[in-house]
């Protein structure tokens, strides 16, 4: 009788387990306010789980996995790298990391970062193996979900439901951008839960798809105090400058469900943090003609631009080195 106690209580708890996002009772979000309406990301418990370990040159790093939410049922945990120096004096400023597309997070990443100071984590959105994943080792799993270019690339465009999205009606829940910034919000929440970490000075950088995360993130996120999006988050071409005579910028072909509520432009909007963009000239991804236009309607009264001639997709090293002076400027009050 007790073990069929113990059988019936764990199914039940199974069973009521609460999705991060309860089905729908009406009409999907019809706007990046109301997409993210209510949504706490530091209700639900991450438990983290350090896989691996490793200690050298004064710098702890771990790689680990944490709870993002519970989609259809079924739980979603990211894998990551989390590393920050020993001899810190007091809590430290801290740095969220996400990688652009077709790569990975990054060890050496969130090392850099703790040898310069700063509790650093690099999160695993893509789910490609990282290279100290063991066999067996667990990982990035979406679960019932994904937001992987490799499983679901489709839905970085669309918001129309199919097997792997959260509804099964067009909804900007749909979209993997609003998948992976809840996982980028979460991984917010673990920094500030750490000890070593001082909770009022988080920042967020990424590249390319990376940098779209990190407008993205910024701007549903008042928590972020300083942000460095790369090559990427200047938001879709708006119709004047698409307009223009011999415009470079992309159609658009994505719904006017997507431009409402999931397009950068509406987290450009609600950003208020400082923040540096970083992209070369002839940029194939963040177009310099777009992010001069979208970034006008950012609200921040602290906006910088480096921006290196020429190149594509790529900067020189003295605009790469401004990130770093940027978080250092804002969040350790250095300049």
């Amino acid at each position: 009788q007790l073990i069929a106690l113990c059988i019936t209580f764990s199914w039940t708890s199974f069973a009521i387990a609460a999705d991060s996002f309860p089905p729908l009772n009406g009409p999907p979000p019809q706007t990046f306010r109301e997409l993210w309406q209510g949504y706490d990301p530091t209700t639900e418990p991450l438990d983290m789980q350090v896989i691996h370990e490793w200690h050298a040159n004064g710098i702890t790093t771990q790689l680990l996995t944490y709870h993002i939410g519970t989609f259809k049922g079924r739980p979603s945990r990211m894998g990551a790298y989390y590393a920050f120096p020993h001899a810190a004096e007091g809590k430290i400023p801290a740095i969220l990391q996400m990688h652009g597309g077709g790569q990975r997070a990054q060890r050496q990443t969130v090392e850099t970062a703790a040898a310069n100071g700063y509790a650093c984590i690099a999160i695993n959105w893509g789910a490609k193996p990282m290279a100290d994943q063991q066999p067996g080792d667990p990982g990035t799993d979406w679960g019932a979900v994904d937001a992987t270019q490799d499983g679901h690339n489709s839905h970085y465009g669309s918001v129309e439901p199919d097997a792997k999205t959260l509804d099964a009606v067009p909804s900007p829940r749909n979209s993997n951008w609003f998948l992976i910034t809840v996982a980028a919000r979460r991984a917010l929440t673990l920094l500030e839960q750490r000890p070593e970490v001082d909770r009022d000075r988080l920042g967020v950088e990424g590249h390319s798809m990376g940098g779209v995360l990190t407008v993205m993130t910024a701007g549903t996120d008042r928590r972020v105090k300083a942000a460095v999006p790369s090559c990427g988050g200047s938001a879709a071409a708006q119709h004047a400058l698409r307009q223009r005579p011999g415009s470079a910028c992309r159609p658009s072909n994505q719904s006017p469900l997507y431009m409402n509520a999931i397009d950068d432009l509406n987290a450009i909007r609600e950003i208020r943090c400082p923040i540096l963009y970083l992209g070369p000239h002839n940029d194939f991804n963040g177009m310099v003609d777009q992010l001069f236009m979208n970034w006008k309607e950012m609200p921040s009264d602290s906006i910088h631009f480096s921006i290196s001639p020429h190149l594509n997709h790529r900067h020189v090293s003295e605009s790469a080195f401004a990130g770093r002076y940027f978080f250092d400027c804002v969040l350790k009050g250095k300049g």
